[in-house]
């Protein structure tokens, strides 16, 4: 499980084998939970920074999701993974 802030909001990102699962906390009712198909992921963009968490930049058919990601390296190199596999 991944560290991510959102749009100013704090979440997690987890990968399975055959999904990427967004989960954003809300301060009040359900968390904010979004399943994305790994096999809609069409391209990964890693924009390293100098602090500790860098931009990932997920692209589907429909939408383009943006990151700040704690240990963003290891993320994507297993995101990658899991794309290859697919």
């Amino acid at each position: 499980m991944y560290t991510i802030r959102e749009k100013g909001k704090n979440g997690t990102l987890e990968i399975t084998s055959d999904f990427l699962i967004r989960t954003i906390k809300k301060r009040l009712g359900k968390d904010d939970r979004e399943t994305i198909p790994i096999r809609a992921i069409s391209s990964v963009r890693h924009d390293r920074k100098r602090m500790k968490t860098d931009d990932v930049q997920v692209v589907t058919s429909g939408q383009v999701w943006e990151w700040k990601v704690k240990n963003a390296e290891e993320f994507v190199a297993e995101l990658n993974q899991a794309l290859a596999s697919d």
